[in-house]
């Protein structure tokens, strides 16, 4: 039997103030862990507007229905994937791109919720100069509970040769008590040169 067949049609329009509209859409049908799966489907609406110099803004909306394969037995699923960014150009050197996720899926056959979360992100980046750059990446992840902060100095010897200097601290958020507790951290430096 096949393993997978779909089709996905998809319409792009570009818009006056740099303004992007894709919609698309996705039939498919697959044999998962020997289970037949016909009827998949998701509908998609991607936006996305650069307006203006300091903020830019975009986000996509997905009706889905595909299967829930972390499941001891895979079912088919029904349900919605919400996007939302922006970025913001808050001074010369300084941006800022939010991001906020939220997904849920439904059992199809019993409407039971096989899972709902969110996860928000922060990327700020700054250009101290032409050599020296910052990156501080902070989320946190609703499903698995867990805030993640990752911050990142760069030098740029020359377009060519550049240091990096970062580390990743990842903390647990406790269901009993609320609290948040770190359960892991690493620091790192990474040396970039091109051979030529």
């Amino acid at each position: 039997p096949r393993k997978d067949e779909w089709v996905s049609p998809e319409l792009s329009l570009l818009l006056p103030a740099q303004t992007s509209v894709q919609l698309g859409w996705l039939y498919s049908r697959e044999t998962f862990q020997g289970h037949f799966f016909p009827g998949i489907r998701h509908y998609r609406m991607y936006v996305e507007s650069r307006f203006s110099e300091p903020l830019s803004l975009g986000g996509q909306i997905m009706r889905i229905k595909y299967i829930a394969r972390r499941l001891e037995t895979p079912v088919l699923g029904h349900g919605w994937d919400l996007n939302a960014f922006c970025t913001l150009k808050l001074f010369q050197r300084l941006i800022v791109r939010p991001e906020s996720n939220y997904e849920e899926l439904k059992n199809t056959a019993t409407d039971e919720k096989i899972y709902a979360g969110y996860i928000l992100r922060t990327q700020l980046n700054y250009q101290f100069t032409r050599e020296w750059f910052l990156r501080l990446i902070v989320q946190y992840d609703n499903f698995d509970r867990v805030m993640g902060i990752e911050p990142l100095l760069s030098y740029k010897l020359n377009p060519f040769t550049i240091f990096y200097l970062g580390s990743t601290h990842s903390y647990q958020n406790l269901r009993e008590t609320r609290d948040m507790i770190q359960n892991s951290r690493q620091f790192f430096f990474k040396f970039q040169y091109l051979l030529r």
